[in-house]
């Protein structure tokens, strides 16, 4: 896998700065805008430090699976219905689903997650 190409916050910054006027002349959509902003900040050096970072308090869909001894299935049901909470470490991408620990230990000892 390659690694992700990276782009220096100051470059998305100035990018935002320099889009600006396009976007109040209507040239511009502002939701194009936006979604280009996005996708460059999500490619800055200390966000992908932060996605890669261990997460010591949330666990895969398939630790989670075991521990509960349910299928992956049930895992994300559970996390659509709002019984399991979590996020994903790369937005938008299922791989990265994790789950909170705090809520997958209310489910095994019924109490509520905090």
């Amino acid at each position: 896998m390659n690694a992700p190409q990276m782009v220096a916050k100051s470059t998305v910054d100035l990018l935002g700065e320099l889009t600006k006027p396009y976007t109040a002349t209507g040239l511009l959509p502002k939701s194009e805008r936006q979604a280009l902003l996005k996708i460059l900040s999500e490619h800055t050096p200390d966000r992908l430090k932060h996605e890669q970072a261990p997460q010591k308090d949330m666990l895969t869909v398939a630790e989670v699976s075991e521990r509960l001894g349910v299928s992956k299935t049930t895992i994300w049901r559970m996390r659509k219905t709002g019984e399991l909470r979590g996020r994903y470490l790369k937005s938008g991408s299922p791989k990265t689903l994790r789950i909170e620990l705090d809520s997958v230990n209310a489910v095994l000892y019924g109490k509520e997650a905090v």
